[in-house]
């Protein structure tokens, strides 16, 4: 009963949460500035290529 319980509310949040975001439109430069954080944090340890790297 307290998994069934569980899930059904973690659903219920979920559901809200996603009716919630529809509503926010952030702007481009937010989107280019996360890719880029993205891109980074994924290709940190990849630097030793590096023209400028130690």
């Amino acid at each position: 009963m307290k998994l069934w319980l569980a899930s059904v509310l973690l659903l219920f949040v979920l559901g809200q949460l996603l009716e919630w975001a529809k509503h926010l439109s952030p702007p481009l430069p937010m989107f280019i500035l996360a890719g880029l954080l993205l891109a980074i944090a994924s290709n940190y340890d990849r630097r030793s290529g590096w023209p400028f790297s130690k």
